[in-house]
């Protein structure tokens, strides 16, 4: 039985056909199968393994390219470090404003 290539992304490393193994008409129905999924699902899949675990605009490179392979973004993604940084800054900017304040007593 054979099994299409966009239902490969959750098989194990063990279990995948390697980027390099795949015929060119492979590669590219994979990557138009990359339009009808989110983001997280389409970077998982063997097309991005040359890429995995780099950075590109400050975003996994595997997302990014999946993005621009036309993945569908997810837009309630929470971005937790960002938050943590935002209320850090806020909170150091209010400590500064006290302090430099204070004097006027």
């Amino acid at each position: 039985i054979a099994t299409p290539l966009a239902l490969m992304d959750g098989a194990l490393a063990s279990e995948r056909k390697p980027l390099a193994m795949m015929t060119d008409a492979e590669t590219r129905t994979m990557r138009d199968s990359v339009k009808t999924m989110t983001v997280q699902d389409a970077s998982k899949l063997p097309i991005y393994d040359n890429v995995r675990g780099a950075c590109r605009s400050g975003m996994p490179a595997e997302e990014y390219f999946a993005l621009t392979d036309g993945a569908k973004p997810v837009l309630n993604q929470s971005f937790g470090n960002i938050d943590r940084l935002a209320h850090k800054q806020v909170s150091q900017d209010a400590y500064e404003r006290r302090i430099s304040n204070a004097w006027r007593g």
